[in-house]
């Protein structure tokens, strides 16, 4: 295993799970899960069931990871594959009963379990379950949110939310990607032609992708296949079951105030996020939704 990181102690194997599949904790016992197949290595930690890295076999690295992002409970973590849920951005009084809630929701905050795994001919999937007792009690209705990460030439993330009530839920939700990028030479390719500009709450359009000092849009989806290139980095992402997808990158003056990314950092990665972010996207009882992300 040969993930380091600035702000995590030397990890201690725990346990051997699989040929493909280890355990390690640091020296606060969060957990971390390292995947490695024929294919690609996978780092994922329990807390929030964060990606922390996919690296396809003699490629370079896809996700960016913030040097000083923090790895405490009940922090988020900076870079990787936050998971938002059960919804997007900032709390807008959506679930009945519930008064205010962080950021972006519960969910990138918990200890997710790790409730099954398997080999397949040319992946390796682990399925992850997030708590939901005391969840529950907090959002007033019965629910079930399991999170399958297959790993291998490709890394597909399927966030899966059942709704066990006897009446409609609602929820929202992304899968809030940071993807390694050099935004000197990037270019993106296949999104649509117009976006919600969520800095001045304007509907802009724009033929040719470009960079704001601030980027923070809301494209609508549009089932093409997302390409991500500058002169280091190739990356392919196709979301499924998303009403949007969100760019992000704070630019500099905005990311210099945040302490959980390293000094210029901004110029290193883009954020592609499937979401799913509309305030009134309803699950019937007995159904499921599904958000997907699939990173080639």
């Amino acid at each position: 295993m040969s993930f380091n990181h600035p702000n995590i102690a030397s990890l201690n194997l725990i346990k051997k799970h699989h040929l493909f599949l280890s355990e390690y904790q640091d020296a606060d016992q969060q957990c971390y899960f390292f995947v490695e197949t024929p294919f690609a290595e996978l780092y994922i930690a329990s807390h929030g069931a964060h990606v922390l890295s996919y690296k396809p076999k003699d490629q370079a690295e896809l996700l960016w990871l913030s040097d000083t992002s923090a790895f405490t409970p009940n922090k988020a973590i900076r870079g990787g594959v936050p998971i938002c849920w059960p919804f997007f951005g900032p709390y807008k009084g959506q679930i009945t009963g519930l008064e205010t809630a962080p950021n972006h929701g519960f969910a990138r905050t918990q200890t997710w379990e790790l409730s099954n795994f398997e080999s397949l001919d040319d992946e390796f999937v682990m399925l992850w379950r997030l708590p939901n007792a005391e969840l529950q009690q907090i959002l007033g209705f019965e629910f079930e949110v399991e999170y399958k990460v297959s790993v291998g030439k490709q890394l597909k993330l399927e966030l899966t939310t059942r709704n066990l009530s006897q009446d409609n839920i609602v929820i929202g939700g992304a899968l809030h990607s940071y993807f390694n990028a050099d935004i000197t030479s990037l270019r993106v390719d296949n999104l649509a032609n117009h976006y919600l500009d969520s800095v001045d709450k304007k509907s802009k359009q724009q033929q040719i992708f470009s960079l704001s000092p601030q980027t923070d849009r809301i494209y609508p989806s549009n089932d093409k296949v997302i390409s991500l290139r500058d002169q280091h980095h190739q990356v392919s992402i196709e979301n499924i079951g998303n009403d949007s997808v969100v760019v992000w990158n704070p630019g500099h003056d905005l990311a210099s105030g945040m302490a959980d990314v390293h000094e210029n950092a901004e110029q290193q990665y883009l954020c592609v996020e499937s979401a799913q972010s509309s305030i009134d996207f309803v699950i019937k009882p007995g159904t499921s939704h599904s958000l997907i992300q699939v990173i080639r």
